[in-house]
């Protein structure tokens, strides 16, 4: 999986080369004019293009505007004070991370070669502490961790957390005056990025605070991107109520190919399970509880022996995690059957 990974990102980046050197070789008149607009830059492993010259005038307008200077002061203000706090609980989050990966891979070594009882438990069970906590930052890899199917999203949730960063930067510079000439994008490797071209001679005369505000502003408007993106994420439920019924039971979206539970007697895609065995299921709550209560709960159903020796299955098979008898049966339909486990008290459990 890897070798293909990389194999086909050097086909990419070698494609993506080639294609440039051919253009600007044949002087192809479209694809000079979009180099010269738009200042492309094709190198090995990067991609550097800026599609906008200067902030729009309704940003300068917007910026500059002296009834929102205040505001735009105490916001960027804010700014200073949470990127300085997320770069010290940030610090302190990654070092306690790193102590606990310490102390578990020294337990972990020091577990190998002890031999006192005492010292074999608590290393086990500071490893299962350490599992259960380190839950905070992982890593995003398609192909990897997350189906290639969602690299789309990736990219798009990147790329509007990308364009708000910058946003901020060039809000901030334009508030007090400072002159934005450029904002670009770049490709590098896999990553996507963004940045915002400052007037140098104009930043050195900024005090300490102001560059502050400029330098801050990406961090605190991507904290306020994050805090919008889980109020809404939180109140989604609440929004869309109105199109949808809550607490009605389980819905059923799909089901494994060849299910036994499947077929005209079992459940369908597009079924809602209300009850399991006189247990009420409202929500997965529900669910998950009926299935434990079900579990340990011994339940059946009274068969006459004659119709058990009649039905008796002489194979099965696992489909998925669930056992399949009625493959193989006599029945014309077997999708008419579902199985059943049957407990003979004078034998071992079988399946009809």
């Amino acid at each position: 999986m890897l070798f293909t990974i990389l194999a086909w990102f050097m086909a990419f980046w070698s494609a993506i080369n080639l294609l440039d050197y051919f253009l600007r070789s044949l002087h192809i008149p479209v694809y000079m004019a979009f180099v010269e607009r738009y200042e492309l830059i094709v190198t090995l492993f990067q991609i550097r293009f800026v599609p906008i010259r200067s902030p729009c005038t309704i940003l300068k307008t917007f910026a500059q505007n002296n009834s929102l200077s205040c505001l735009l002061t105490i916001w960027f203000t804010i700014g200073i004070i949470s990127a300085i706090s997320c770069l010290f609980g940030v610090t302190l989050y990654l070092s306690r991370s790193t102590v606990i990966e310490i102390s578990s891979w020294w337990s972990e070594y020091f577990h190998s070669f002890a031999s006192d009882v005492i010292y074999q438990v608590e290393p086990a069970t500071f490893r299962k502490e350490f599992v259960k906590e380190d839950d905070g930052l992982k890593f995003i890899i398609p192909g990897w961790n997350i189906p290639w199917t969602q690299a789309p999203l990736y990219i798009g949730v990147l790329l509007v957390a990308v364009v708000i960063h910058e946003m901020g930067h060039m809000l901030a510079a334009l508030s007090i005056n400072v002159p934005v000439t450029s904002m670009g994008f770049i490709l590098l490797a896999i990553y996507f990025g963004a940045y915002v071209e400052i007037d140098a001679v104009a930043m050195r005369r900024l005090s300490s605070v102001q560059k502050l505000r400029i330098s801050c502003a990406g961090i605190w408007h991507n904290l306020v991107l994050a805090l919008f993106a889980w109020m809404v994420h939180e109140s989604t439920s609440f929004i869309v109520s109105p199109l949808y019924m809550s607490d009605a039971g389980v819905y059923i979206e799909n089901l494994q190919k060849d299910s036994p539970i499947s077929g005209p007697v079992g459940l369908q895609k597009g079924n809602v399970i209300q009850a399991i065995n006189d247990c009420d299921v409202s929500n997965i709550n529900d669910w998950n509880r009926c299935l434990k209560t079900i579990k340990y709960t011994n339940s059946g159903f009274c068969v006459p022996d004659d119709i058990i020796a009649e039905n008796m299955a002489d194979e099965m098979r696992l489909v998925g995690n669930e056992l399949d008898c009625c493959h193989n049966s006599t029945w014309g339909n077997s999708a008419s059957h579902m199985c059943f486990y049957v407990r003979d008290w004078m034998h071992t459990i079988r399946m009809f």
